[in-house]
């Protein structure tokens, strides 16, 4: 990390106007609701756990100046680390010779997503320079709450769901009015894509509350339009594809097709029946998987495989899942666990086939304090621990992947947390995290009493059915 020592801000902003070197802007700024406790930080990659990151000298009223040394036009998160549970992250656009300044309030919001209220801490931006509408549209929510059911709670038609998208396109365009070109360019794919991006979040949402798209007629006419085999319908990679997104609500509306298969294996018979063009297939079948293989391994994952190789086998991303896929396929359940070292809360190294198998059932929590999602589980857990409290059959460990020991340090100070807490420090690049194909966390997993795997993919805490899945392995 670099550290800038300040004198004075505002000396030094004005000087940093004055001179405007070519190669390097400037963020200044105040935090309001700054008491002179942690640290911000300047960061330019949207994944904090691994982002490259500058530690910001805040004074102790708050204010602070930052240089960056850049020839263009770039994105920085400053990142309000000071917060704890409540750190968030704040869009800046930066501009080579040019000083953006920013002044952050924050408190307490109670918001309506999803139809569920959520009251949480907001931190609130106000931007002051060359840059300053640049840096508030990559400040504007990203989520969009589109109303998919009336009041009644029938559900609102395909035609006026897609209206609220066009209202949104609209208004996030007059929002780039004064921006630079080159951010324009970079923005307006974002705000084209609006409409293809949310048309199955339309169905989706429908079903998840019993109701049924496939009865709207402009929805399945826009579905049956969708060309399958036309490689322009792959744009956006993963399964965040129209094709994939039609083919999975496809499948969802025809429960008898290929029912005799494994939920996920529906999803390869398909591509191999339906898709003729290779390229789409392949891509399809290969980015699907790599998700797959991500998210561990379960009891239907040989067979599904199986199935996968009849789809794809000759691209680069087969052969690299196929190499997971061996690793993982000695990890089935009832295989002896790997052994491997981490450290207690104290610094000392302990074993982990000396911490399980003892026998009780394990179930892990396998996070760390940068990973809000892993965060969020943390109280579920606390849930599970009390519920299971004095059960013999049944103990509970979180294993944390923080290369920072002082974070998470920092974090059990605060949550107190009653059952056992380990760390691996060499997060991602840790020997465990390879054996296990660890590449992304929150991630859970089960251990019987003599260290055998149950499951290296298990539900999460906060999942609706874990209490019924967790009693399942005491049986």
């Amino acid at each position: 990390m670099k550290q800038f020592t300040i004198l004075g801000c505002a000396a030094l902003a004005l000087a940093a106007c004055a001179q405007r070197p070519a190669d390097t802007a400037y963020l200044a700024g105040t935090l309001h609701n700054y008491e002179g406790k942690g640290y911000a930080l300047l960061i330019n990659s949207d994944t904090i756990g691994d982002a490259v990151y500058d530690t910001i000298d805040v004074q102790a009223d708050g204010t602070f100046l930052m240089p960056v040394k850049t020839t263009k036009n770039v994105e920085r998160g400053l990142y309000l680390e000071y917060l704890g549970d409540n750190r968030g992250v704040i869009n800046c656009y930066l501009k080579p010779g040019d000083t953006l300044r920013v002044d952050v309030t924050g408190g307490m919001k109670t918001e309506t997503l999803f139809g569920e209220t959520l009251t949480h801490y907001v931190s609130t931006p106000v931007f002051d320079g060359s840059t300053r509408v640049e840096s508030e549209y990559l400040n504007l929510p990203s989520y969009y709450d589109y109303k998919y059911k009336n009041d009644d709670g029938s559900q609102v038609s395909f035609k006026d769901y897609m209206a609220q998208i066009e209202a949104q396109q609209a208004f996030r365009r007059g929002k780039l009015e004064g921006a630079c070109p080159e951010f324009v360019a970079e923005q307006t794919p974002a705000i084209d894509g609006l409409k293809t991006q949310y048309s199955f979040v339309y169905a989706r949402r429908l079903q998840i509350d019993g109701n049924h798209p496939e009865q709207d007629a402009d929805f399945m006419a826009y579905v049956n339009s969708i060309d399958l085999n036309d490689e322009a319908n792959m744009a956006g990679g993963g399964q965040s594809t129209t094709t994939g997104d039609a083919v999975s609500f496809k499948l969802s509306i025809q429960p008898d097709l290929y029912k005799d298969e494994p939920q996920d294996a529906r999803f390869y018979c398909f591509l191999r029946d339906s898709i003729q063009n290779s390229a789409v297939r392949e891509k399809l079948a290969d980015d699907r998987m790599h998700i797959y293989l991500a998210m561990g391994m379960n009891n239907d994952l040989q067979h599904l495989f199986e199935i996968y190789r009849t789809v794809s086998g000759t691209s680069e991303r087969f052969k690299e899942n196929e190499k997971v896929y061996n690793n993982l396929a000695r990890l089935l359940p009832g295989v002896k666990a790997t052994d491997f070292e981490m450290q207690d809360v104290d610094g000392n190294t302990v074993r982990f086939l000396d911490v399980i198998g003892q026998g009780k059932v394990t179930y892990i929590d396998f996070w760390a304090t940068w990973c809000g999602p892993c965060c969020a589980e943390i109280p579920f857990v606390e849930k599970l621990v009390e519920r299971y409290k004095g059960n013999p059959k049944i103990e509970f460990l979180s294993i944390s992947l923080d290369k920072d020991l002082a974070k998470w340090h920092e974090k059990l100070d605060r949550d107190k947390p009653t059952w056992r807490q380990y760390v691996i420090p060499d997060n991602f690049e840790s020997a465990f995290a390879k054996e296990y194909n660890i590449t992304a966390i929150p991630r859970f997993m089960v251990f019987d009493g003599e260290g055998r795997i149950i499951t290296i993919n298990a539900e999460r805490p906060s999942a609706p059915n874990i209490v019924q899945v967790i009693d399942g392995y005491l049986e």
